[in-house]
């Protein structure tokens, strides 16, 4: 972390910026209504990334499919 002095307030920058797009291939892992749930990339939009989930969390999620759509802010890189 870099802390940089903005007068008399101090900011602290991170050296990993959280909102760092992930590539297509990429595990990911998000929270949706209270439960973590992993999945891998799909394809990259500019906001959202269209995530392929477990059968079991999309049901869990009364999804129809096992594709969900998640913001970039949404979601922590967990592998590639």
């Amino acid at each position: 972390m870099t802390s940089l002095n903005l007068g008399t307030k101090r900011k602290i920058v991170s050296s990993t910026p959280k909102n760092k797009k992930a590539k297509i291939g990429a595990k990911i892992v998000f929270t949706r209504s209270g439960k973590k749930i992993k999945g891998t990339i799909q394809t990259i939009y500019e906001n959202i990334a269209i995530v392929k989930i477990k059968q079991d969390d999309a049901k869990f999620l009364k999804l129809e499919n096992d594709l969900t759509v998640v913001a970039h802010k949404n979601y922590e890189v967990i592998g590639n």
